[in-house]
């Protein structure tokens, strides 16, 4: 565990050299939620969203696109590369899980980026809409938690799809259409805004539970719809860890590993 620990802080700390990096994701953050608060100040003003508030609109993209620029592993790259230049094969000699190690490496500037992320979305909100009534403050903390599961979620798709690179020459496309799915099934657009029959089968699908879920409890959290999102990010989140485990399994026999 030890190792793993030493893995996040390095993450930790590599993530806070690059500077200009934070500068240029938190100009295009800003950029995107004053578009998306011009477009949806337009639409509210045209009629009424019975749904959520203009407030709890625009608060619900802040949350989003702090999952979306600061939550994100990109895990895939990685994890093509080192299958596709054999590097995977001295690192399944050393003594870690390759998989629990990618984590770890992840999760470390995922934590920075987050945290920074989220106090530019925070000024940024309060700045444009001011604060959500009746919000209760204890309500960050369900939000929070299905953040973290949220995230590890959209880590281990990632690392699915990075890992059946073993199998196909290029898996960019596969990675190209969840992301999509992702970005259009709740990150955009609350699921609560399609139509009732399309709504059933999103709700029902991964990718709205990493962004939707805990935007979506933050702006506004019910009991009822905590405990099923709770529920259905851990099962897909199990779901997914198996599937890594599996293909790793598989992918081993595609290689060999000689020396130590």
């Amino acid at each position: 565990m030890r190792k793993y620990w030493m893995t996040f802080r390095l993450g930790v700390t590599g993530a806070l050299h690059y500077r200009g990096n934070l500068v240029a994701g938190f100009a295009t953050y800003a950029m995107f939620i004053l578009v998306f608060f011009c477009l949806w100040r337009n639409m509210y003003a045209q009629s009424d969203m019975p749904e959520m508030t203009l407030t709890q609109m625009i608060w619900y993209l802040c949350i989003t696109e702090i999952i979306a620029f600061g939550a994100n592993p990109r895990a895939t790259g990685g994890v093509v590369q080192d299958v596709k230049n054999g590097n995977i094969a001295y690192q399944l000699l050393r003594p870690y899980n390759y998989v629990g190690y990618k984590y770890a490496e992840s999760m470390g500037p995922v934590a920075v980026n987050t945290l920074l992320f989220a106090a530019a979305g925070s000024i940024l909100g309060f700045c444009i809409v001011g604060p959500i009534t009746g919000f209760r403050p204890w309500t960050l903390l369900p939000g929070v938690l299905s953040m973290i599961l949220g995230t590890s979620l959209l880590f281990f798709i990632q690392m699915a799809i990075g890992l059946t690179a073993f199998f196909i020459e290029d898996p960019s496309g596969i990675g190209l259409v969840v992301g999509k799915a992702i970005s259009m099934l709740g990150t955009f657009l609350p699921i609560e805004f399609l139509p009732a029959g399309i709504r059933q089968v999103v709700q029902n699908l991964p990718f709205s539970y990493v962004t939707w879920a805990p935007a979506r409890l933050m702006v506004g959290f019910e009991g009822g719809l905590f405990f099923r999102c709770l529920c259905l990010q851990a099962g897909y989140l199990a779901a997914f860890i198996g599937l890594c485990a599996l293909l790793m399994r598989r992918g081993r026999r595609a290689i060999q590993a000689n020396g130590g």
